[in-house]
């Protein structure tokens, strides 16, 4: 298994240098559909990548997991999907979208609450700051299509809170959107992905308290290599480096625990 997947990584390096040496300055785009509460983490990772493979142009779109999955299911030209769950993978590759071999788990995040900092609340009460009389509006993502919304919904069953809190929740179609309602005054709280708190655009209108981790199971992110990739060995060479040493410490800086042994099936390149 080990030396069928470092066969992989050694074939998609030497694929994309072949290509390379075929033309000067050749561009390989990938194209990647990503969960909303993966962007400070993945801007970092393409960062990295970009300084050590320029060649390589990626393309993310950012969304809510379900609206993803669903526009790929319907034949959007992505090469790459990166989703705060494992469920829409799995939906993908069931529909014939992606092959089994080729869906990988490459971190996971949790929830935090985030509060308006003008509101000048005790963060010491933790999640109970929903029931505080100035937190009027609660922001979370779309529970339908958003795993860090179902995620936020079961937070507040577990803690007990959902009935009291549930007429007073109003919802972004992504846990980015969440965030920005709460940055925007659109809502008093939020919960939100622990991975937004370092996004650059986060300043000091919302401050971010930690939810127990009892209460607050974590989020599995999984990728997957869609089969109508446009160039597999472009796409293979982001998907290696994202569970790799430098792509991993991306994800780990941006709030994400990352696998010590990252899921990654072995996977070759074939027809390319």
């Amino acid at each position: 298994m080990v030396a069928a997947a470092t066969i992989a990584v050694v074939a998609t390096a030497i694929a994309l240098a072949s290509a390379r040496r075929a033309g000067a300055n050749h561009e390989v785009e990938v194209r990647v559909a990503a969960a909303a509460s993966l962007r400070p983490a993945l801007d970092a990772v393409v960062r990295r990548l970009h300084a050590s493979e320029p060649d390589l142009h990626v393309v993310v779109s950012y969304g809510s997991s379900g609206t993803l999955a669903a526009q790929i299911l319907r034949g959007a030209p992505f090469d790459v999907f990166l989703s705060a769950d494992k469920e829409r993978p799995d939906r993908v590759v069931a529909n014939g979208g992606a092959a089994a071999t080729d869906r990988f788990t490459f971190a996971s995040g949790s929830l935090v609450l985030a509060v308006r900092s003008d509101l000048g609340l005790d963060l010491g009460r933790g999640l109970d700051l929903v029931r505080h009389p100035a937190v009027r509006r609660i922001a979370i993502a779309q529970p339908q299509h958003a795993p860090y919304g179902r995620a936020a919904l079961g937070v507040l069953q577990r803690r007990g809170l959902l009935d009291s809190v549930r007429e007073r929740l109003i919802y972004g179609e992504n846990v980015a959107q969440a965030l920005a309602f709460v940055q925007s005054g659109g809502a008093d709280a939020g919960l939100v992905a622990a991975s937004l708190t370092t996004a650059d655009e986060v300043g000091e209108s919302v401050q971010f308290v930690a939810i127990d981790a009892r209460d607050n199971p974590s989020v599995d992110h999984v990728g997957v290599v869609l089969r109508g990739a446009r160039d597999r060995g472009a796409a293979l060479q982001l998907r290696n480096f994202l569970v790799g040493p430098a792509g991993r410490a991306a994800l780990s800086g941006a709030g994400l625990r990352v696998l010590a042994d990252p899921i990654t099936a072995p996977t070759t390149i074939e027809g390319d």
